[in-house]
């Protein structure tokens, strides 16, 4: 698990991402999906410049959340896991997928007292 309680540090470790080809990428996924951890680590940092523009424009100022930004990472890993990169289709729009689906659980999961929403619907 890869635990960062901070976007801007996360984006710090992604401006230092190195820029690769389509054929760079197409080989570390091969090589993922065949089981090297190694391979879906080096993945996760290429393509991390692209999850962090996705999160940020996705979460807006509640992306300072340590616990979602936590949730969206775990399925940024998914993600990776999951897409098909021989395919045609846009791994951004895979990503933000996945941050919108743990976005909503994560919102989903937040408990509010009720004393404290009667508060804050009369007042």
């Amino acid at each position: 698990m890869i635990v960062f309680s901070d976007i801007n540090k996360l984006q710090e470790l992604a401006d230092g991402a190195p820029k690769v080809g389509k054929d760079e990428i197409l080989s570390l996924a091969d090589l993922a999906n065949s089981g090297d951890e190694s391979a879906l680590y080096q993945l996760f940092y290429v393509l991390l410049p692209q999850f962090c523009a996705e999160y940020k424009q996705q979460t807006g100022a509640s992306g300072r959340n340590a616990e979602l930004l936590q949730l969206c990472l775990d399925s940024y890993i998914r993600a990776l896991q999951s897409f098909d990169f021989h395919s045609d289709d846009s791994f951004t729009a895979h990503i933000g997928k996945y941050i919108r689906e743990a976005r909503s659980n994560y919102v989903s999961n937040i408990r509010v007292p009720i004393d404290a929403l009667k508060k804050m619907l009369e007042g």
